[in-house]
């Protein structure tokens, strides 16, 4: 689900149009929904504050599940310690030890 699919999901749970949520974030009604189509994205500022808006995380705005953001981390030691722990096997070996 993209970003603009859960704008329209969260504005519709509010009972808002996309003029109410245009208005609250001081930008054009045009702009929301093209945002809700999928033809663009808010900015970066702008996503803070319909997270703030809609009094939901980043994470949910973006639709990611609690295992994806798991399998991320567990993804992220691995490159850490592979970054270091490769050349140091690298060096052993060439090093006979």
């Amino acid at each position: 689900m993209n970003i603009g699919i859960k704008i329209k999901k969260f504005r519709h749970e509010r009972d808002l149009t996309q003029e109410q949520l245009a208005e609250y974030l001081n930008v054009s009604v045009p702009a929301v929904s093209q945002w809700e189509s999928g033809k663009t994205v808010p900015d970066v500022s702008t996503i803070l504050a319909l997270a703030n808006f809609f009094s939901v995380t980043l994470d949910e705005l973006f639709d990611r599940a609690p295992m994806e953001k798991e399998k991320e981390m567990d993804r992220r030691p691995s490159l850490f310690l592979g970054i270091w722990i490769q050349p140091i096997m690298r060096c052993q070996k060439r090093c006979g030890r």
